[in-house]
């Protein structure tokens, strides 16, 4: 008979199958790791060898990025001054 298993633990457990179908998500966008043509067992597993160490590249080198080159924070529009814009007229005789 299995052990009972604490609620707390069931949600902390259910949180990291999250984290774990987002990274398989990303390794299919940006690794390729979906378009791999399976017929034969070792070359998915040559496949899938070379695709999470991509993704893995791909995660460390954009966190590094992210510490290193602090995005500015989102300026919301309509917190911005105001200032009439500069009119410029076309003379008809001469053009714009």
């Amino acid at each position: 008979m299995p052990t009972p298993v604490p609620l707390h633990e069931l949600v902390r457990v259910a949180g990291r199958r999250w984290s774990v179908e987002e990274s398989f998500q990303t390794s299919k966008a940006l690794a390729g790791l979906d378009e791999h043509q399976v017929r034969l067992w070792h070359s998915w597993k040559r496949w899938v060898t070379l695709a999470m160490p991509a993704h893995a590249f791909l995660t460390v080198t954009a966190a590094r990025e992210r510490i290193q080159h602090v995005t500015p924070r989102r300026v919301d529009p309509d917190h911005l001054p105001r200032h009439p814009a500069p009119v410029h007229h076309a003379n008809p005789t001469t053009g714009p």
